[in-house]
């Protein structure tokens, strides 16, 4: 876990995802867009960064081992996380897509997109109200 901190007033992103050289290059990408990054290897220790840090958006890898993207979108919403969710994956079949969009995911990228789709997803995630 690592963290990079800008200003005070950026919101903060935290990106969950086992591929450390994913995880690197989002907090790149999304430095870049002004916003704080917090960084988590596995499922568990996204939720406990998700609890303490309360992001606004959660950038969530769903296939991962041990606690995977479903099973974490499930414990955020079971914890009261108001934290955005935009699910990544390369796997990309249409039944994960279909049940991560109706288990609240504000949006989906399949592995791998684009920095504008990345941008445009975390924009949504920021844009959404809070629950």
């Amino acid at each position: 876990m690592t963290s990079s901190d800008t200003a005070d007033s950026a919101r903060c992103v935290l990106v969950i995802d086992d591929n450390e050289d994913v995880r690197i290059l989002l907090e790149h990408q999304i430095r870049r867009l002004g916003h704080r990054v917090l960084q988590a290897a596995d499922g568990q220790a996204g939720l406990d960064l998700a609890a303490s840090a309360r992001p606004d958006v959660i950038l969530l890898d769903l296939f991962m081992p041990g606690i995977d993207g479903h099973a974490v979108m499930r414990l955020l919403t079971a914890s009261g996380s108001s934290a955005a969710v935009v699910v990544m994956s390369g796997e990309g079949a249409m039944g994960d897509v279909i049940e991560a969009l109706r288990a609240g995911a504000v949006d989906y990228l399949r592995k791998p997109f684009s920095v504008t789709e990345l941008a445009s997803a975390v924009e949504r995630g920021l844009a959404r109200p809070p629950r």
